[in-house]
């Protein structure tokens, strides 16, 4: 800045030169602004998003059947975003990223569970699935939700050989999660040692969508 003001010094009088530096604070003032405003409104629009996608999913039909939750490079990416974003703890408690983990992880269950039963992804067949391959991108990411609320699971281990098949475990004292391969039930998250009601949860979740 003080070689700029030089050479503006040398072309124009002062009080030429006075009126650009001005301008240029006030511009970089509104630019700093403006950056800062695209990433409030950028990261709220994401976790949004994620919200809907995850509650949508949780809806019961008359049947009794879970929706699927629509796995894609876009919910992927708002995912990626809302983890690397920071919000602010008054307005999203801790109880929140504790209710949108769980929904999200049973979802994510359904999903596998259905590629696992579909005629055309058999068990052995799922490890060049495309959707398969997403699915496990999008649980890779989950965990990492997991890790940056410091998140509770309780997890139920497919094996018969096991005599307590439930493990309760902080998420960062555990190898990172890449499937749910080996787990009968979806994670679940637990809180002063009890599991969270996933209904309660979409009930507490859904009020938010009305203030975002």
């Amino acid at each position: 800045m003080e070689n700029q003001y030089h050479i503006l010094e040398n072309l124009f009088p002062p009080e030429i030169v006075n009126i650009i530096l001005h301008y240029n604070k006030q511009s970089e003032a509104k630019e700093i602004i403006k950056h800062y405003t695209n990433l409030i409104t950028n990261k709220t629009s994401s976790l949004k998003f994620l919200l809907k996608e995850v509650l949508n999913s949780y809806n019961i039909s008359h049947s009794f059947q879970y929706n699927l939750i629509n796995l894609n490079n876009e919910l992927l990416f708002h995912l990626k975003r809302v983890i690397n974003s920071n919000y602010s703890r008054e307005k999203y408690s801790h109880y929140f990223w504790l209710s949108l983990i769980n929904i999200f992880s049973r979802s994510l269950m359904n999903y596998y569970n259905y590629l696992l039963f579909n005629n055309k992804t058999a068990n052995t067949k799922l490890k060049n699935n495309k959707s398969y391959i997403l699915l496990k991108k999008t649980i890779v990411s989950w965990f990492k939700l997991c890790l940056k609320h410091n998140v509770n699971l309780a997890l139920y281990i497919n094996n018969k050989t096991l005599k307590y098949k439930f493990i309760y475990v902080n998420s960062k004292n555990i190898e990172p999660l890449h499937n749910f391969n080996k787990f009968l039930y979806a994670p679940l998250v637990y809180d002063d040692n009890m599991s969270l009601d996933y209904m309660f949860c979409k009930s507490y979740l859904s009020n938010y969508l009305l203030i975002m």
